[in-house]
């Protein structure tokens, strides 16, 4: 997780880690929770019972395989199904390998594609240049203006934190309050 957090920049760029303090303070709890969501996931799907990774990802391998058997029926295809426009499956296919070939990270997946899937690699790189001619500026770092420290949703966030932290207080002053009384109390009560 902490690979993929800095291979996409995933503070910095969606979080705004580098420029908002609450970015950053959200980013640390999203980090954590990933990784839990992450392993309850992975229990549910029943992957933590396979004793090495490595047999995980023999079985993503088996399904990439499959996509390209699946694929490669004709040369000159470009959808699945020999379809002439983008389906459904061409879709979820892009959404799901694009994660893996455009991160600058080496996933098995990515090694294994590269290695295997020479029919997807023509699909991954004709659909990203005919629906995302424009994809590197689309893959710039946009602003997240929701997390600026003068936004409204911020100022927002800060004014609940200082009740917050006020109404703690109170609460911390008056039981110390309460508690000195009821030792001054029962401290006057054996002197007389």
């Amino acid at each position: 997780m902490p690979e993929f957090c800095e291979a996409t920049q995933l503070r910095e760029r969606a979080f705004m880690g580098d420029k908002s303090k609450i970015g950053n303070t959200i980013f640390g709890f999203f980090k954590k929770g990933m990784v839990k969501g992450w392993q309850k996931k992975a229990t549910a799907r029943g992957f933590i019972r396979y004793s090495s990774p490595d047999v995980v990802w023999a079985m993503a391998g088996e399904d990439l395989k499959s996509l390209e058997d699946l694929f490669v029926s004709t040369p000159d295809q470009k959808y699945f199904f020999g379809l002439s426009h983008p389906g459904v499956l061409d879709c979820v296919v892009f959404g799901h390998l694009s994660q893996f070939l455009y991160i600058d990270m080496e996933f098995p997946q990515k090694i294994y594609l590269k290695e295997n899937c020479p029919g997807l690699l023509l699909f991954m790189e004709h659909f990203k240049k005919t629906y995302f001619p424009d994809w590197e500026s689309l893959c710039e770092r946009q602003p997240n203006d929701a997390l600026r420290e003068d936004s409204p949703r911020v100022l927002k966030l800060k004014n609940k934190l200082k009740r917050t932290m006020f109404g703690m207080v109170a609460i911390v002053v008056a039981s110390g309050a309460a508690v000195y009384h009821r030792y001054i109390s029962s401290s006057s009560l054996k002197i007389n």
